[in-house]
């Protein structure tokens, strides 16, 4: 088969774009035919990746699961015909058949570093973090070059969107909220504390479920501390290079609570913010997550007065900040706002 399609190439080049052409114009019936015609020479990857998609057009979506089944399993699929396949699976909703056919393909190519990024897409689409977040990593080590950055943001990324799934189940956090405002040292050390003396409480007890339960999200909130953990260390390997990465950890370490860290952060490479009112209104943020009232209030004040004035959320802010220390000369405060930027 290798060599029959080695002397056909030129050939099937030429087809090939009728092919294209065909999809291109919506006519996949003339696509289909065009895919047969080829079939009968010789059994290509591509093309039959290429008549599965015009099935799926035409609404034969179990024709097309089966014969893009096939072209993934043979030796002979390249990035072309597995990314063609991608646009069936996904109309199909089979994130799993892409997710199997880029990771055996890697397994044959396990240098390839196409290969390995689209095995990465498969898994964030998935939701499959922690294998997307081992697969970054290996990218990051593997691949030293130009890209290697961004390969860590993507690692880091996948760890913060694995704290994530736990933070429903951790009091006082959320997916995008910090937590408690206890030191992160003494929450870790106190979960441990707590799901062992859960886990003797419950020994010989019989099935449990509500102190099971509690254990879990004992145990959940200690894990979810070592995932914030590794994506901040994670993150000291590469220098901040923009505002992608400066927010990147920024919200790794607004999760972990530790507001101080961030703060200095903005002041070292708060120049990297498209404009100086971004930088204002990522510091606002973090010292109203830290109740630190009069300074979060002062804050949203420089955001609505430098040029921001119709800053909802700014003001949504200022006015939490006020209410919360200023009390009852809140409302005054807040008139007094509203005239300066009037």
């Amino acid at each position: 088969a290798r060599r029959q399609l080695a002397a056909d190439r030129p050939m099937a080049e030429t087809k090939l774009r009728a092919v294209y052409d065909a999809l291109d114009a919506r006519n996949p019936r003339q696509a289909i035919k065009h895919c047969n015609a080829l079939l009968a020479k010789a059994p290509y990857p591509l093309v039959k990746a290429l008549k599965a998609l015009a099935l799926e057009r035409t609404g034969k979506h179990v024709e097309a699961a089966a014969l893009a089944r096939e072209a993934a399993e043979s030796q002979l699929a390249d990035e072309a015909t597995l990314s063609t396949l991608c646009i069936v699976w996904r109309a199909q909703g089979r994130v799993e058949e892409a997710t199997a056919a880029y990771a055996s393909a890697l397994q044959r190519r396990p240098d390839s570093e196409e290969l390995a990024i689209q095995l990465f897409c498969c898994h964030m689409r998935a939701r499959a973090y922690a294998p997307a977040q081992l697969l970054a990593l290996k990218l990051y080590k593997g691949f030293p070059g130009a890209e290697a950055p961004l390969y860590l943001s993507w690692a880091v990324t996948a760890l913060l969107l694995q704290a994530d799934a736990l933070a429903p189940l951790v009091q006082g956090g959320g997916p995008a909220g910090t937590l408690p405002p206890a030191s992160v040292a003494a929450a870790s050390e106190e979960a441990k504390k707590e799901v062992g003396a859960e886990a003797k409480r419950t020994e010989g007890a019989g099935q449990d479920t509500e102190a099971d339960a509690e254990a879990k999200k004992k145990a959940d909130a200690v894990q979810r501390v070592k995932l914030l953990q590794l994506a901040v260390a994670m993150m000291g390997r590469e220098e901040v290079r923009g505002e992608g990465d400066l927010q990147l950890r920024l919200s790794a370490l607004r999760r972990l609570g530790d507001v101080g860290s961030a703060l200095c952060m903005i002041e070292q490479h708060g120049g990297l913010f498209c404009t100086p009112i971004e930088r204002i209104r990522a510091r606002a943020q973090l010292l109203e997550s830290d109740r630190r009232w009069p300074d979060a209030q002062a804050a949203h004040r420089d955001v609505l007065i430098g040029q921001a004035a119709d800053d909802w959320a700014a003001w949504l802010g200022f006015v939490r900040a006020a209410i919360q220390g200023g009390g009852a000369a809140a409302l005054g405060e807040v008139q007094a706002l509203m005239q300066q930027v009037r």
